[in-house]
C-alpha cells in the first residue's frame, strides 16, 4: 500500500483559494476554535512511494484543485445528460 498524497504540508486557506478561484465564488467562512483531539498540522509520508514507484508530487494545489473541478463537473455534467 502506498500513501500518494503531496508530501508537504498545505494550509486548508491554499485549499480553500483554490476552490473559491475554480468556482468563482467566496466560501462563507466561520472561524471557530480548534477543537479537541483535533490535528493542527498533517502531511503525507510518500517516502515509500518514492523509493519504490520513483514517485514525486508535482502537482501544486493551486492547479489539481481546478482540475479536479473540471473534471467532476464533465463527469456529473455526463452523467445527468
Amino acid at each position: 500500500m502506498f500513501n500518494l498524497g503531496y508530501g508537504k504540508s498545505v494550509p486548508l486557506e491554499s485549499y480553500i483559494t483554490a476552490i473559491e478561484k475554480s468556482l468563482n465564488k467566496k466560501a462563507g467562512r466561520k472561524l471557530l476554535p480548534m477543537p479537541l483531539g483535533d490535528v493542527p498540522k498533517s502531511s503525507a509520508d510518500i517516502s515509500k512511494a518514492q523509493h519504490m514507484l520513483a514517485y514525486r508530487s508535482t502537482t501544486p494545489v493551486a492547479v489539481g484543485v481546478p482540475k479536479f473541478i473540471a473534471w467532476y463537473r464533465k463527469y456529473y455534467e455526463s452523467r445527468n445528460t
